[in-house]
């Protein structure tokens, strides 16, 4: 594959390539490997362009831990040239794949009211007054 994109094959002999090595293997269809194809090509121009703006808020930002090098740059680091706001890291202790699980989740919670607060509070008694 890189040797096609070295040279700068072309998209049907790329999608040819594709569905020849993996489109069976993962029973997907030749119409389904040319649109995953062209998304990625489509991603890739996106990224390639986008020169990204910044927010006028603060951030909660959650990390995962479990993985992560020791070096890698943090999130406050990353964000601050987009947030004109505070950006405030808090870190959970699993895989980046695991964030959305039951424990990471279960973690979360209470860092996320304490970070709603009273917003959180009349949310709660807002949504019991229209269940009574």
């Amino acid at each position: 594959m890189r040797e096609l994109v070295e040279r700068r094959a072309d998209r049907r002999e790329i999608l040819a390539l594709l569905c020849k090595e993996h489109a069976q293997r993962l029973k997907l269809g030749e119409e389904t490997v040319a649109a995953v194809l062209d998304t990625a090509v489509h991603s890739s121009r996106l990224i390639r362009t986008h020169t990204p703006g910044s927010v006028d808020c603060d951030v909660l930002f959650v990390t995962a831990t479990r993985g992560r090098p020791d070096d890698a740059v943090t999130a406050v680091d990353a964000w601050q040239p987009y947030v004109a706001g505070a950006i405030a890291e808090h870190h959970i202790d699993c895989r980046h794949a695991d964030l959305l699980g039951v424990k990471a989740v279960a973690a979360l919670g209470p860092v996320l009211a304490e970070a709603l607060g009273n917003d959180a509070q009349q949310l709660r008694k807002s949504e019991g007054k229209h269940n009574a």
